[in-house]
């Protein structure tokens, strides 16, 4: 059986490697995209089965990148989990994405989403955790 993929928008290098790490301990192939520059040339590429996106991107809008995955309908099915930092607008994506996280999010709140989207398929070794 192959790993299912991931996908993590991040603009914060720290955070992105953080989650990138929890994601492939998870059993999960994670590619990280630290801009979101790129993001609709990779409609062209199969959807991942996950993403993670950070909202506020310097050089693209996450907002937007969220309503590009919802219109294409490859991409659509993708679980995606929100982070951001802003209560406010947290409320407002919650009808829009699957999750959604407020900053500073935890290994352990990705690893209950994942478990509970993939409980078959991602067994965490929870005790390295």
């Amino acid at each position: 059986m192959t790993n299912p993929t991931a996908l993590v928008i991040e603009d914060d290098p720290k955070l992105g490697v953080i989650y990138q790490t929890a994601l492939r301990q998870f059993g999960f192939d994670a590619e990280l995209d630290d801009m979101g520059r790129d993001f609709r040339a990779r409609l062209v590429n199969p959807a991942p089965a996950l993403i993670i996106l950070d909202i506020h991107l310097p050089y693209a809008s996450g907002i937007e990148i969220l309503e590009q995955i919802k219109a294409d309908k490859a991409w659509r099915e993708a679980v995606v989990i929100v982070a951001t930092a802003d209560l406010f607008l947290s409320k407002s994506l919650a009808s829009q994405a699957d999750h959604v996280m407020i900053k500073p999010v935890s290994v352990d709140q990705i690893m209950k989403i994942v478990v509970g989207h993939w409980p078959d398929q991602i067994q965490p070794d929870i005790d390295s955790q």
